[in-house]
Parts: structure tokens; C-alpha cells; sequence
């Protein structure tokens, strides 16, 4: 093709900063603040990560060398992070340092002198300001990581170094050329964000408008086997701000104590009931351990049915067990006398604590509670026993692992069949499938009264719906809840909805990824629930996350192992931790077999997807162990894609090149490659043709005028580094785009740059001018995509 000269490219010119539209949201500390802006659909964030994962991963290390990998070496200082025009960074997890010698450095909008330069032990003590606790932590506090979530935001750039050689995680959000940012000073006041995080398990989003308008819903309900009950039902517009759950056996000590009698006799006690009753529930605590309880059970001297409770449970001793009290014997009393006459074929009948709920209307209500073993409770309540064989106090637990896990909570929103949450209890509140352990996350977990929560914001336009289900064979009684809600959709005027999304990945596939979601449409992924059966030497834990977003080549996101991206170290070698993003809940070990429970969010670093999202995560070093696995999601949506493919420029191809008005200077050369991506595609091989250059590069490019800004992606050959170049569209420089670092084993990578809305605006077509600055050694470019972004 005939190069034309250099002046008959489109000169450019800088063009005004991006007005404050659409576009623009709260970012570092006051997005840490605004959780209740989570729904937001924000399409013209990109989020993104950058590692020391291993590049080369048919080496010898095949991919799990995942340390002392830098983007660069300059100066002697490594380069961890490099990025160029408005974006913050939320998230420095690192590992590995010697906290001697090892230092990190920040340079900011393209000042030579770094702004912060401090030593490794000090940036996550939590007493050297502004890197406070609790949004920095050490080893001993998250487990064998160590976190800083004190947000970086920069206008122009950002340059993070260092001279460690361990491992590094570092989150970002970016946004779109001349979004007004306000760079990091370090006097940023932190307080707000600090006592949220110390204060995980209330509430952490700010009250919106008059706090006499939110409502709250709260009972309790009885859940049947096999059984749904509906505990929150609305029209709409609506936000549900939180849901508090209380589970009978579920705490977060693990065990309950509580005093007790058995006999092979019989016992007798009066109960309080309300007048209004239209029957009656009686819950008894008892020792599962004695086997196949039965007893006859009499209400004022009638016989109203046998009480029965097979099976037994060494392991999990307390079990709660009902039976209801028919409304014919019960109805406009307000005094029942119960008797239980243990069945003589019985190994006896064990009592600790009853629990007497009346039924009125379509409520159950506490109106009696007798404690077995309290002489003040039982002289209150005419307790008596004949043919005692025990009394004393017992200290055991539930199974709350079958409880949390046949427990499900599903969410329907604005008249949907299939509901969006559908999640067994133990996931959806963070702790996992192994049980209940303490978990105090900033909005889900346990709080200090053994209520499960979750706090995440939850709009809805027309109605909604919220059941729990009972997947299992026995009833469960007195379950508690509250729901708080407001009118209005919490400030967000097109917010998504909240979603889960659960996978069963039992056993893993060998050379596969385990799947945590894979959704279309628009909306920001916002963190996980995993859970883990697998080897005793927890070799699953290897395995390192991928994200991929909006049908991009490349990942997003490529993480360094899986207690990393749970902000651990070393298979959590502190033990189980929890913390207001990320906690790792459970490890149990079971002779040959170890089972895993963590959680992270991703909140004010939550990753924004405009067409279609793609999580997995490996289980081993190279997706080579054989183990059960668990994912659950959590994700904000809606079903429309925000973001359309409008042109495609294959480079190279003459027949497209005439068709888009392609031009070259300065080429350096032309030809077909055969490459791979990094990632799970690492292993297909993608040919291409291409050029390369050091002058520019012109063409045009097919839009919708309807648009709300331009998403350009780029395949590009990321063995040569640091390219870097001006983008110029219909005549105005809109701003640098810049990829640091690269990869000569897997050469293929896709890159995207946001021409925001003020350049696309009203236009079919854009004309864009790709400028060379500076790389290694020239700029190529084989496909350019452009996708119209839809408000």
C-alpha cells in the first residue's frame, strides 16, 4: 500500500476536557462510601489488574511461577503498575517481601519524584498515615497477604516500584479521557470509610433522604419440609437496603450450652398461648445423640399425637425438633398444660429448651419460652418429671452445615419466574458449605447477635418477592426475620438487579477452569463465595483467576493463586481470618480430604461489564487436581447489552482496508502471525496479518449516532512493550493509549481505549488517527474493533 505523506494525515489538536456527564460517579474514598450506588451500570468504567503471574506457561514453571514478574526494570526500581490518563487504583495485595530491605514507590501524573515512597512493613503496619487500619492489613491480620485499600486516584498517570521479588496484585478502575480526577495528595481524610470498616456487620451505606421512610419488615416463620414461605413481598419502585436472618443452632461460637433433663418417664409444664391463636408450634431442643425419641403427647389431658425423632447424631448433638399443637385444641385459649409420656420402646426423651409459637394469622409468635433445667423458669411454668435418668448441662452443636445448606433464600424481582437469588443460606451470607464460622464482612456475614446479613443495596421497579425454602426432610422452626426498605430505587435512576449465580463444579475437569459466571447483558460483577473439597495439601489453592469482559481476547484480570485473590498468602498460613472484603471462613481437614471456605467483594473495585462477563478461576497449578467446587456469585444486571459491535477493521486486508479508508506512515512492517493468547485460550493458535509502524495510522470507523461513546479494541503483538501512541478522532487528540509491559510467549493481546461521548456524539462514523510516541520498537495493529456504547 502507498504510504501518503505525513501532512495529509489528520494533524489533531487537544481538545476540551470531558465535560462532568453520564459518565462521571464518585471514585476512591467517596466510591468506598457509596455502596448504595452499587446497581449503578457504569459504561464508561473499565476495570482491570496487573500481577507477577507467570507469563510463560509452557516453561518450566507452566504458568505457576507466578513471582518476581514485573512490567519493567527502570532505574534500577520495578515496575509494577504504569498507567496513563484518569483512573484509581483500589487494591495493593502483595507477598513474598523482605520486610528489611523492601520498599514501594508512587509516582503521579508523570512527576519524576515519587509521592509515596515507603518501606513494605510500614505501608501495612495500619499506623503510618494515611495507610491506616483497618484499610490496610498484615500478614497476621489477612493471613499471609498483605492489603492496602486506601484508594490512589490520579488524573493524568500513575507509576507504582518497587525492588521486592514476591508476588503482587494491584486493582484499577480507568475511566474515559479528561474525566475531571482529582490526584492523591495523602491528605484525604479516611475516617468515614475507616469506621465503616470497623464497625462490619451494620449497615455501611449512607441514609438516603428522610430515615422516617424506611420500612421495616419482620416475624418469624416455620419452614416446613420442602416448604417455601414468603417473608418480604412489595410493589414498587422500591430499594431493599438489608435482610437480617436468624437461624435456630447458628452462631458463630460453633457450640451452644444449655441445661437439660431426660426421663423414661414423663414431664408436664404450662405453656402461654395467644387467644387469637389458630394453632400452635412447640419446638424442643434436644440431645440427637440418644437415638429414635419418641413420646405421647397430651394438651390438658388430651392426646393430640406422638412426637417422633429418629435417628441419631454423635457428631452434631443438638438438633431442634417441632410438633404442632392442633387449632381445635388450641383455639382462644391463652394456657395450655402439656404432657409428654416417653414411649416405653424409646431410648428415653431428652429436653433442654421449648419454644412455644402461637400462629396468628399468617404469622408465627413467640409467646412462651420454658428452659428446662432453670428452677425459675420451671417453677414458673409448673414443670414436673417422673422417671428422670439425667440432668445437667450439655455443650454441643447443630449440623449447621445441612441447615445453611438446604436453607435457600430466593429473590424475585419485578414479576420474574425464575428468581435471580437462589442461593442455600451458608453461601449467599459468606461463610460457605461447611458450616457456620465467623464471618464479619462489610455486607454479608454473622453479626454479634448470630443474625446472618447481608447489606448489599437492592432495587427493584415493580415488585418483589423474597422466600426461604426448606430443601430438607425435617421442619425448621422459629426462623427470624428483617427486611429493611425504602421507596424509591436508592438514588440510582436505571440501576440493575441483584443476582447470584450458583456452580457446582463436583469434580473439576482437568484442564478446565472452574466456572464462577458467565452472564450477557450489562452490569458489574461485585465478588464470590467459594468452597473447597479436595486434597489434604490444598494444592487446589494454586490456581489463579481470570476475568474476562465484554468478549475481550485478554483477560482483564490474571491473578497469582487463589488465597491471594481471597487477600491471603501461603494457603492462608494464619488460619481461617475474616475481614470487611475478604475472609477465608473455613478449613477443616478430614484425614486425606481438606475443605476450604472464603469470600471476596469487590465493591467499590467492582468490575463493570457492558456486554458480557466471564469469571473462572484454576484449581491447581495448572488445572490439574481433581476436587469439588463450589462458586457462588454475586453480580448487579441487566439483560441488555450496553455496548454493540458497529465495525470491524481486519489490518492487512485490502479488500477492508479500502472499504474503512485506511492509510499507513512511516510502516515498519506488514505480514501474517500466528500467535496465542494469555489466559484459557492459551493453547489456540489465532492467525492474523497486520502492520506496524512509527508514523500513524488512519481509517474509518462506523458508529451509532444514538451512542453514548465508543469502546476501540485493538489485537495487537505484546512482544514488543511499552507501546504507546496519541488517539486522534475527527481531528481532536482525545488522549494517550498506552500498554505497559507485554509478552513474548503469548504474544496476542486485545486492548481498549474509550472515546468518550463528546467525539462520538450524533456521529455514523468516526475518523481515527493512531499517532506513534513510543514503544520498544514500533506500534502494530492487526483488528480493530469498534463497539458503540448505549446509554
Amino acid at each position: 500500500m502507498t504510504e501518503p505523506p505525513r501532512d495529509q494525515l489528520s494533524a489533531g489538536r487537544p481538545g476540551p476536557p470531558e465535560p462532568p456527564g453520564r459518565g462521571v460517579h464518585p471514585y476512591g474514598l467517596a466510591a468506598m462510601a457509596r455502596l448504595d450506588l452499587l446497581p449503578l451500570l457504569r459504561l464508561h468504567t473499565m476495570a482491570g489488574g496487573q500481577s507477577s503471574y507467570e507469563r510463560d506457561t509452557r516453561g518450566p514453571g507452566r504458568g505457576n511461577d507466578d513471582w518476581n514478574n514485573f512490567l519493567d526494570v527502570r532505574g534500577g526500581e520495578k515496575v509494577m503498575l504504569d498507567q496513563r490518563g484518569p483512573g484509581t487504583v483500589y487494591r495493593i495485595w502483595v507477598t513474598g517481601f523482605d520486610p528489611a530491605t523492601d520498599w514501594l514507590r508512587v509516582r503521579f501524573d508523570d512527576e519524576p519524584a515519587p509521592r509515596i515512597d515507603i518501606a513494605l512493613r510500614d505501608l501495612f503496619s495500619g499506623t503510618h498515615a494515611p495507610f491506616l487500619s483497618p484499610l490496610v492489613a498484615d500478614a497476621a491480620t489477612s493471613s499471609g497477604g498483605f492489603t492496602c485499600h486506601l484508594p490512589l486516584p490520579y488524573r493524568r498517570s500513575i507509576r507504582i516500584t518497587t525492588n521486592m521479588s514476591g508476588y503482587y496484585n494491584i486493582g484499577y478502575h480507568t475511566f474515559g479521557p479528561g474525566t475531571p480526577v482529582t490526584t492523591w495528595t495523602g491528605d484525604e481524610d479516611s475516617t468515614r470509610v475507616r469506621h465503616m470498616w470497623s464497625d462490619a456487620g451494620a449497615d455501611p451505606k449512607a441514609p438516603d433522604g428522610d430515615p422516617h421512610e424506611v420500612t421495616v419488615t419482620a416475624g418469624v416463620v416455620h419452614l416446613p419440609s420442602g416448604a417455601a414461605r414468603t417473608i418480604f413481598e412489595a410493589d414498587g419502585p422500591r430499594s431493599i437496603s438489608s435482610i437480617r436472618i436468624a437461624m435456630p443452632g447458628v452462631t458463630a461460637a460453633g457450640t451452644v450450652t444449655d441445661r437439660g433433663r431426660a426421663h423414661r418417664g414423663h414431664s408436664r409444664f404450662r405453656i402461654a398461648v395467644s387467644p387469637a391463636n389458630s394453632g400452635v408450634v412447640l419446638s424442643r431442643r434436644t440431645d440427637h445423640g440418644v437415638a429414635d425419641q419418641r413420646a405421647r403427647v397430651l394438651v390438658d389431658g388430651v392426646a393430640v399425637g406422638e412426637w417422633s425423632d429418629p435417628g441419631r447424631d454423635r457428631a452434631h448433638r443438638w438438633r431442634d425438633s417441632s410438633f404442632d399443637v392442633p387449632s381445635w385444641i388450641t383455639a382462644g385459649r391463652s394456657a395450655l398444660t402439656v404432657r409428654l409420656e416417653c414411649v416405653p420402646t424409646a431410648a428415653g426423651w431428652t429436653e433442654f429448651t421449648y419454644r412455644v409459637y402461637s400462629t396468628v394469622g399468617d404469622t408465627a409468635v413467640l409467646t412462651d419460652t420454658v428452659d428446662v433445667g432453670d428452677p425459675e423458669s420451671e417453677a414458673r411454668h409448673g414443670y414436673a418429671i417422673g422417671g428422670q435418668t439425667r440432668c445437667g448441662s450439655l455443650v454441643a452443636g447443630y449440623d449447621t452445615a445441612d441447615l445453611l445448606n438446604t436453607t435457600r433464600i430466593r429473590m424475585f424481582w419485578d414479576g420474574e419466574a425464575t428468581p435471580s437469588v437462589d442461593a442455600p443460606l451458608g453461601a449467599f451470607f459468606g461463610m460457605g458449605r461447611f458450616g457456620a464460622y465467623p464471618a464479619r464482612g462489610l455486607v454479608v456475614g454473622l453479626d454479634p447477635a448470630d443474625r446472618l446479613y447481608v447489606h448489599l443495596p437492592m432495587p427493584f421497579r415493580r415488585h418483589a418477592r423474597i422466600d426461604l425454602v426448606n430443601t430438607r426432610a425435617a421442619p425448621t422452626c422459629g426462623v427470624g426475620f428483617e427486611v429493611r426498605h425504602r421507596p424509591g430505587t436508592g438514588g440510582v435512576a436505571d440501576p440493575g438487579y441483584l443476582r447470584t449465580r450458583l456452580t457446582a463444579t463436583t469434580p473439576t475437569v482437568i484442564g478446565q477452569d472452574v466456572p464462577i459466571l458467565d452472564t450477557a447483558g450489562s452490569g458489574t460483577f461485585i465478588g464470590v463465595t467459594a468452597s473447597y473439597s479436595g486434597a489434604a495439601n490444598r494444592w487446589y489453592l494454586e490456581g489463579d483467576e481470570r476475568i474476562y469482559v465484554d468478549d475481550s481476547g485478554s483477560p482483564a484480570f490474571h491473578g497469582t493463586g487463589t488465597e491471594d485473590f481471597f487477600n491471603g498468602g501461603w494457603y492462608f498460613d494464619r488460619g481461617p481470618y475474616t475481614q470487611p472484603l475478604s475472609g477465608n471462613t473455613a478449613h477443616l481437614v478430614r484425614g486425606p480430604t481438606s475443605c476450604v471456605a472464603a469470600y471476596r467483594f469487590l465493591l467499590q473495585d467492582a468490575v463493570p461489564f457492558r456486554r458480557r462477563i466471564r469469571v473462572s478461576i484454576e484449581h491447581g497449578g495448572h488445572n490439574d487436581t481433581t476436587t469439588d467446587a463450589w462458586m457462588l456469585a454475586y453480580y448487579y444486571q441487566q439483560p441488555r447489552s450496553r455496548m454493540v459491535l458497529t465495525d470491524t477493521l481486519d489490518v492487512g486486508n485490502a479488500a477492508d482496508e479500502a472499504a474503512h479508508a485506511y492509510r499507513i506512515s512511516a510502516q515498519r512492517w506488514t505480514g501474517s502471525r500466528t500467535y496465542q493468547y494469555e489466559g484459557t485460550a492459551d493453547t489456540v493458535d489465532v492467525t492474523d496479518t497486520g502492520r506496524a509502524h512509527r508514523g500513524a495510522s488512519e481509517f474509518v470507523l462506523a458508529i451509532d449516532p444514538t451512542g453514548d461513546g465508543v469502546v476501540l479494541r485493538r489485537r495487537f503483538d505484546q512482544s514488543i512493550t511499552n507501546q504507546h501512541a496519541e488517539v486522534h478522532v475527527d481531528g481532536r487528540l482525545v488522549g494517550a493509549w498506552y500498554v505497559a509491559g507485554g509478552n513474548r510467549f503469548r504474544r496476542w493481546r486485545d486492548a481498549d481505549f474509550l472515546i468518550p461521548p463528546s467525539a462520538t456524539a450524533g456521529k455514523e462514523s468516526v475518523r481515527v488517527v493512531i499517532r506513534f510516541v513510543a514503544s520498544e520498537l514500533d506500534w502494530n495493529e492487526f483488528t480493530y474493533w469498534a463497539y458503540t456504547l448505549l446509554p
